[in-house]
Protein backbone atom coordinates (compact mmCIF):
# COMPACT_ATOMS: atom_id res chain seq x y z
CA UNK A 1 0.00 0.00 0.00
CA UNK A 2 1.15 3.56 -1.22
CA UNK A 3 2.03 5.80 1.51
CA UNK A 4 0.31 8.29 0.03
CA UNK A 5 -2.56 6.50 0.81
CA UNK A 6 -2.17 5.91 4.50
CA UNK A 7 -1.69 8.30 7.46
CA UNK A 8 1.89 8.34 7.81
CA UNK A 9 4.47 12.06 7.84
CA UNK A 10 6.27 12.25 4.95
CA UNK A 11 9.07 13.53 4.11
CA UNK A 12 11.53 13.84 1.57
CA UNK A 13 15.02 15.58 1.74
CA UNK A 14 16.49 16.65 -1.52
CA UNK A 15 20.11 16.79 -1.01
CA UNK A 16 20.87 18.78 -3.90
CA UNK A 17 20.26 22.18 -6.05
CA UNK A 18 17.90 21.36 -8.85
CA UNK A 19 14.50 19.54 -9.83
CA UNK A 20 12.64 20.66 -7.22
CA UNK A 21 9.13 20.12 -8.06
CA UNK A 22 9.83 17.58 -10.84
CA UNK A 23 10.82 14.56 -8.84
CA UNK A 24 7.48 14.86 -7.51
CA UNK A 25 5.59 14.18 -11.19
CA UNK A 26 4.96 10.82 -11.87
CA UNK A 27 2.00 10.08 -15.04
CA UNK A 28 1.88 14.38 -15.19
CA UNK A 29 0.38 14.24 -11.15
CA UNK A 30 2.35 16.01 -8.53
CA UNK A 31 2.43 14.00 -4.98
CA UNK A 32 4.10 16.39 -2.70
CA UNK A 33 4.86 14.82 0.47
CA UNK A 34 3.80 16.51 3.62
CA UNK A 35 7.43 17.91 4.27
CA UNK A 36 10.52 19.27 1.81
CA UNK A 37 14.11 19.44 3.16
CA UNK A 38 16.30 21.39 1.57
CA UNK A 39 19.97 22.67 1.90
CA UNK A 40 19.30 26.32 2.69
CA UNK A 41 17.84 29.44 1.58
CA UNK A 42 18.33 29.11 -2.08
CA UNK A 43 17.24 25.71 -2.40
CA UNK A 44 14.16 26.88 -0.78
CA UNK A 45 13.59 30.11 -2.97
CA UNK A 46 14.15 28.17 -6.13
CA UNK A 47 11.81 25.29 -5.26
CA UNK A 48 9.00 28.06 -4.36
CA UNK A 49 9.59 29.19 -7.91
CA UNK A 50 9.37 25.68 -9.17
CA UNK A 51 5.58 25.22 -7.27
CA UNK A 52 6.50 23.42 -4.17
CA UNK A 53 4.38 24.97 -1.34
CA UNK A 54 5.97 26.79 0.59
CA UNK A 55 4.45 25.65 4.01
CA UNK A 56 5.74 22.21 3.39
CA UNK A 57 9.17 23.45 2.64
CA UNK A 58 11.92 23.37 5.93
CA UNK A 59 15.61 24.67 5.60
CA UNK A 60 17.57 21.45 7.01
CA UNK A 61 21.27 22.15 6.08
CA UNK A 62 23.43 18.80 4.81
CA UNK A 63 25.13 16.66 6.91
CA UNK A 64 27.23 15.43 4.58
CA UNK A 65 28.36 18.89 3.14
CA UNK A 66 29.12 19.34 6.96
CA UNK A 67 31.26 16.95 7.48
CA UNK A 68 33.74 17.67 4.70
CA UNK A 69 33.81 21.20 6.10
CA UNK A 70 34.61 19.83 9.82
CA UNK A 71 37.49 17.45 8.35
CA UNK A 72 39.25 20.12 6.32
CA UNK A 73 42.12 22.48 7.28
CA UNK A 74 42.68 25.83 5.87
CA UNK A 75 45.79 27.15 5.43
CA UNK A 76 45.97 27.46 1.98
CA UNK A 77 48.82 30.10 0.63
CA UNK A 78 49.01 29.17 -3.10
CA UNK A 79 47.74 27.01 -5.84
CA UNK A 80 50.05 25.08 -8.29
CA UNK A 81 47.95 22.28 -10.44
CA UNK A 82 45.23 22.84 -11.73
CA UNK A 83 42.26 20.01 -12.20
CA UNK A 84 39.39 20.07 -14.53
CA UNK A 85 36.61 18.01 -14.07
CA UNK A 86 35.30 16.51 -17.07
CA UNK A 87 31.10 15.79 -17.10
CA UNK A 88 29.38 14.89 -20.70
CA UNK A 89 27.27 17.59 -20.84
CA UNK A 90 26.72 16.83 -25.01
CA UNK A 91 25.32 13.83 -24.13
CA UNK A 92 23.13 15.33 -21.92
CA UNK A 93 21.91 18.47 -22.74
CA UNK A 94 23.45 18.38 -26.64
CA UNK A 95 24.00 22.20 -26.97
CA UNK A 96 21.05 23.95 -24.65
CA UNK A 97 22.99 25.35 -22.13
CA UNK A 98 25.14 27.34 -25.04
CA UNK A 99 28.29 25.26 -24.80
CA UNK A 100 29.53 21.92 -24.34
CA UNK A 101 32.60 20.36 -22.51
CA UNK A 102 34.64 20.48 -25.46
CA UNK A 103 34.81 24.57 -25.48
CA UNK A 104 36.66 24.22 -21.80
CA UNK A 105 38.61 21.52 -22.95
CA UNK A 106 39.69 23.44 -25.75
CA UNK A 107 40.64 26.46 -24.11
CA UNK A 108 42.86 24.10 -21.33
CA UNK A 109 44.26 23.05 -24.49
CA UNK A 110 45.50 26.37 -25.74
CA UNK A 111 46.67 27.79 -22.48
CA UNK A 112 48.98 24.69 -22.67
CA UNK A 113 48.99 24.43 -18.64
CA UNK A 114 52.10 22.76 -17.40
CA UNK A 115 50.80 21.42 -13.67
CA UNK A 116 47.24 20.72 -14.89
CA UNK A 117 45.08 17.32 -14.87
CA UNK A 118 41.93 16.12 -16.50
CA UNK A 119 39.82 14.52 -14.17
CA UNK A 120 37.47 11.26 -16.12
CA UNK A 121 33.54 11.26 -15.56
CA UNK A 122 32.83 7.90 -14.57
CA UNK A 123 30.50 7.46 -17.84
CA UNK A 124 33.16 7.65 -20.32
CA UNK A 125 37.38 7.44 -21.44
CA UNK A 126 38.67 10.89 -21.57
CA UNK A 127 40.90 10.13 -23.82
CA UNK A 128 38.48 8.60 -26.30
CA UNK A 129 36.38 10.86 -26.42
CA UNK A 130 38.88 13.73 -26.96
CA UNK A 131 42.03 12.20 -27.89
CA UNK A 132 43.99 16.01 -28.30
CA UNK A 133 44.41 15.87 -24.29
CA UNK A 134 47.98 13.63 -23.71
CA UNK A 135 46.99 10.51 -22.27
CA UNK A 136 49.36 10.69 -19.26
CA UNK A 137 47.41 14.22 -18.28
CA UNK A 138 44.37 11.93 -16.82
CA UNK A 139 43.02 10.57 -14.15
CA UNK A 140 40.17 8.74 -12.44
CA UNK A 141 37.90 10.99 -9.45
CA UNK A 142 39.63 7.99 -7.38
CA UNK A 143 42.83 8.52 -7.81
CA UNK A 144 42.75 12.10 -6.80
CA UNK A 145 43.66 13.27 -2.85
CA UNK A 146 43.58 17.07 -3.70
CA UNK A 147 44.86 19.49 -0.85
CA UNK A 148 43.79 22.89 -0.29
CA UNK A 149 47.36 24.39 -0.49
CA UNK A 150 48.25 22.43 -4.02
CA UNK A 151 45.75 23.25 -6.03
CA UNK A 152 42.63 25.08 -8.07
CA UNK A 153 39.47 23.35 -9.91
CA UNK A 154 37.93 24.40 -13.05
CA UNK A 155 34.55 22.31 -13.73
CA UNK A 156 30.99 22.98 -15.19
CA UNK A 157 28.47 21.94 -12.11
CA UNK A 158 29.62 18.95 -10.65
CA UNK A 159 28.54 17.98 -7.21
CA UNK A 160 32.83 17.16 -6.69
CA UNK A 161 33.32 20.90 -7.57
CA UNK A 162 31.17 21.99 -4.26
CA UNK A 163 33.02 19.11 -1.77
CA UNK A 164 36.59 21.20 -3.09
CA UNK A 165 34.98 24.26 -2.22
CA UNK A 166 34.42 23.28 0.83
CA UNK A 167 37.25 21.46 1.17
CA UNK A 168 39.14 25.11 0.99
CA UNK A 169 40.18 24.59 -2.76
CA UNK A 170 39.54 27.26 -5.23
CA UNK A 171 36.71 26.42 -7.53
CA UNK A 172 35.55 28.16 -10.95
CA UNK A 173 32.71 27.29 -13.25
CA UNK A 174 32.62 27.56 -16.79
CA UNK A 175 29.32 28.62 -18.28
CA UNK A 176 27.92 30.80 -20.75
CA UNK A 177 27.18 34.35 -20.65
CA UNK A 178 23.49 35.32 -20.11
CA UNK A 179 22.63 31.09 -19.12
CA UNK A 180 21.44 30.41 -15.87
CA UNK A 181 24.19 28.35 -13.67
CA UNK A 182 23.59 25.00 -12.68
CA UNK A 183 26.06 25.16 -9.85
CA UNK A 184 24.79 26.43 -6.60
CA UNK A 185 27.82 28.25 -5.51
CA UNK A 186 27.57 30.48 -8.47
CA UNK A 187 23.98 31.21 -8.22
CA UNK A 188 24.61 32.17 -4.66
CA UNK A 189 27.15 34.47 -5.98
CA UNK A 190 30.00 32.23 -3.75
CA UNK A 191 32.54 31.47 -6.60
CA UNK A 192 33.48 33.07 -10.27
CA UNK A 193 31.50 32.11 -13.32
CA UNK A 194 34.35 31.81 -16.04
CA UNK A 195 33.32 32.28 -19.79
CA UNK A 196 36.40 32.48 -21.62
CA UNK A 197 40.44 31.85 -22.33
CA UNK A 198 41.23 35.06 -20.29
CA UNK A 199 39.10 34.64 -17.10
CA UNK A 200 40.39 30.90 -17.34
CA UNK A 201 43.84 32.25 -17.13
CA UNK A 202 42.71 35.64 -15.05
CA UNK A 203 41.30 32.21 -12.36
CA UNK A 204 44.33 30.46 -12.48
CA UNK A 205 46.83 33.37 -11.66
CA UNK A 206 44.80 34.45 -8.64
CA UNK A 207 44.46 31.10 -7.13
CA UNK A 208 48.28 30.88 -7.47
CA UNK A 209 49.12 33.98 -6.05
CA UNK A 210 46.75 35.24 -3.54
CA UNK A 211 45.61 33.69 -0.23
CA UNK A 212 42.82 31.62 -0.47
CA UNK A 213 40.28 32.58 2.69
CA UNK A 214 38.36 29.37 4.03
CA UNK A 215 34.70 29.59 3.25
CA UNK A 216 31.68 30.26 4.58
CA UNK A 217 30.56 27.56 6.53
CA UNK A 218 26.95 27.68 5.57
CA UNK A 219 26.32 23.78 6.91
CA UNK A 220 27.46 23.69 10.49
CA UNK A 221 24.57 22.36 12.52
CA UNK A 222 22.92 20.19 9.78
CA UNK A 223 22.42 16.63 11.74
CA UNK A 224 21.16 18.73 15.06
CA UNK A 225 18.67 21.07 12.44
CA UNK A 226 17.25 17.72 10.82
CA UNK A 227 16.91 15.60 13.87
CA UNK A 228 14.50 18.48 15.68
CA UNK A 229 13.01 19.04 12.62
CA UNK A 230 11.85 15.44 11.79
CA UNK A 231 10.98 15.51 15.85
CA UNK A 232 8.83 18.48 15.86
CA UNK A 233 6.74 16.39 12.89
CA UNK A 234 6.78 12.97 14.04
Amino acid sequence: MSPFTQNIKKVQFIDMWNNYKHRFVVNEECNFPDYVLVNDELAMNEAISEGVPDNIIKVAGHPYFEKIIQKSHFDSTASSTVYYIDQPIENFYQNKLGFTEEDLINHLIELNLENIYYISHPSRSLVESFPQIPSDKVINASEVNLSPNKCSVLGFFSSLMIEYYLMGIPVASFNSRGSKNLLPLVRNGIIKELYDKEDILSFIKESQTERYLPPKNPFIGSRDKIMSILKGIS
